[in-house]
């Protein structure tokens, strides 16, 4: 009896012992991870339809633009005799020139008196300007009240993006420029409408004084918008959307790059401001300091624009 009790004893104690050296694998929740890597794609997704989006607003723009200078080539070439030929000449503004870029009358965001003003040529019926938005919103956000950005209309869709352009010069008229900048972009671009009645209806549909804004739109708004576009245009733009930093062009999309110049700047603005600051600043060292470049005549607004149903 005695040999039986402790032969148990000893089995109970080995089962113990195998049991106890098991190992203990943790409990994986698998929906979880399933979850966390559809969503990880869906990111990844995201992000490639954007960029997608950006270059086929790339390729429309430069299309654009060959289809009018086509179109330009054309119209002048009539009964001339053919030109000396002439050496080719770099295509858009130059690296590292400051260039003389008025902002008076052009909207704009940010610090009204900042010494460092970034002008932003864009039209409203660009893709990549439409996403360039959320580049300008970061811009904002890292260096706040030491900035400015300054709109100036820049159009390469001349039969779909000049009513937007004078809409939103007399929106800006009446101090209602961001608002319904993004009212064009919402209800307008993003739903392909790019007729004039409707950028009277969204004008209508924020308050505006409407007599107002059709004088304007239809008056002085007209010149200013296209003096802006001959402005780009007398300094090679060649794009949409292109940005200067004080007159000189940033030639990569990344607050790195803006960092960078912003330092520069910020270092001659000491030196330099004596008693001018902000606009000031910007007017004395870049308008009138810059390079300046003889303005061809305005252009010339299509009559044929679409009107959609």
């Amino acid at each position: 009896m005695r040999f039986i009790a402790i032969s148990a004893l000893v089995f109970s104690t080995a089962c113990t012992q195998k049991q106890a050296a098991a190992p203990v694998y943790p409990q994986v929740d698998e929906t979880a991870e399933l979850k966390r890597r559809v969503a990880a794609l869906e990111t990844e997704n995201h992000a490639m339809k954007e960029r997608l989006t950006e270059i086929e607003g790339v390729v429309e723009t430069q299309t654009s633009l060959l289809r009018n200078a086509i179109a330009n080539n054309r119209a002048n070439q009539g009964n001339r005799p053919p030109a000396a030929r002439m050496p080719r000449r770099r295509r858009g503004p130059q690296q590292g020139v400051r260039y003389s870029i008025a902002i008076k009358d052009a909207p704009y965001i940010g610090s009204k008196n900042a010494p460092i003003v970034i002008v932003k040529a864009h039209e409203y019926a660009c893709p990549a300007c439409y996403h360039a938005q959320s580049f300008d919103k970061q811009i904002l956000a890292e260096f706040g009240k030491r900035v400015q950005i300054v709109y100036k209309d820049f159009v390469v869709h001349p039969t779909r993006a000049w009513q937007q352009a004078f809409a939103v010069c007399a929106a800006n008229k009446q101090g209602r420029f961001k608002a319904y900048q993004n009212e064009v972009w919402e209800k307008g671009f993003k739903q392909r409408r790019f007729d004039q009645a409707h950028y009277e209806k969204l004008a209508k549909d924020m308050g505006l004084n409407m007599r107002r804004f059709v004088r304007d739109r239809d008056g002085v708004c007209t010149k200013i918008t296209r003096s802006s576009h001959a402005e780009m245009q007398a300094i090679n733009v060649a794009g949409t959307p292109t940005y200067f930093i004080n007159g000189k062009i940033l030639n990569r999309r990344s607050l790195s790059e803006v960092k960078r110049i912003l330092k520069e700047e910020e270092a001659l603005y000491r030196k330099n401001r004596g008693k001018r600051r902000g606009r000031n600043y910007y007017r004395k060292h870049v308008v009138l300091d810059g390079k300046k470049v003889t303005r061809g005549p305005l252009p010339v607004v299509p009559a044929n624009v679409p009107q959609n149903p």
